[in-house]
């Protein structure tokens, strides 16, 4: 490495910067000897200065730019506990925790009296159950026929439709409405419409008091009944006399029979249709 000096013969301070890249062959920790020759009123002298390479020499440093660098090889390891919590900041922090279960999170999924359980526990459980006899048990099982106590809730029966011949006596037998045990009143009623009032119905007949009304006016009691066949299955016959049902329209009207028990409390037991057919003979007597 012998660089020329464009001040050969010159007296004079002179300056060199001799250039080290790795193609030349200088590597790092190695001594290199620099000889400097120079010469003083005819007097030649060489001088020696030895010194050390502390730095790599890299090809990839040219004119002090570095290359891009697209892999890093011969990193040291990361030393145990280097990356601690205290080093991280607080966004780095949340953005970590993001979107994942927090413990409150948790606990509400596993419900209260949650102890110990864990997915596997529970699995291994159901597997434990033995289901291999119960199809079986539910195919041989008996028929039974369920009952339910009518004092506490009286299911509503579906009547069936209802024709009265103008001018005939009439003589229904309803069966099966529902038990009328306990019973302060039973009325039939046959009215328009579902809001008319009692008052404006077309029938009406109670238990106790007869015939109430007819066409929307008061009726005598005697020309109309109700009587109770079987109380405990809610067998009734209703009657009504034919000089009032001479008084009716023929059309279609809509009907039920309902209880009020002396604890208070009221039930429709059946409803349905009560048609009214026009009569060609008009005689009642």
């Amino acid at each position: 490495m012998t660089p020329a000096s464009p001040h050969d013969g010159v007296v004079g301070f002179y300056l060199a910067r001799p250039q080290l890249t790795a193609a030349a062959g200088f590597e790092k920790g190695k001594n290199y000897t620099v000889l400097i020759k120079a010469t003083v009123d005819s007097v030649s002298a060489i001088t020696a200065h030895t010194f050390q390479i502390e730095a790599e020499v890299d090809a990839n440093v040219v004119s002090g730019t570095v290359a891009t660098v697209t892999n890093l090889t011969n990193l040291p390891t990361m030393p145990t506990d280097w990356l601690t919590a205290s080093g991280l900041k607080a966004d780095a922090v949340t953005e970590i925790q993001n979107g994942l279960a927090l413990e409150a999170t948790l606990t509400a999924m596993k419900g209260a009296g949650w102890t110990d359980e864990t997915l596997v526990a529970i699995k291994a459980a159901l597997d434990a159950i033995d289901l291999s006899g119960v199809a079986a048990a539910v195919w041989a099982a008996a028929v039974r026929t369920l009952t339910q106590s009518a004092a506490s809730v009286v299911a509503v029966v579906s009547g069936s439709d209802i024709t009265c011949q103008r001018g005939d006596s009439l003589s229904i037998s309803l069966t099966d409405v529902g038990a009328l045990t306990g019973y302060s009143k039973v009325y039939f009623t046959v009215k328009r419409d579902y809001d008319d009032a009692d008052t404006a119905a077309i029938i009406q007949i109670e238990k106790t008091a007869g015939l109430k009304y007819i066409n929307g006016a008061a009726g005598t009691p005697a020309n109309g009944s109700l009587t109770i066949d079987d109380e405990a299955t809610g067998n009734i016959t209703i009657a009504l006399d034919e000089v009032e049902t001479a008084k009716l329209d023929p059309g279609v009207y809509v009907y039920d029979v309902q209880v009020v028990r002396a604890a208070g409390t009221v039930s429709t037991l059946t409803e349905g249709v009560f048609n009214v057919s026009a009569d060609v003979t008009r005689a009642t007597t």
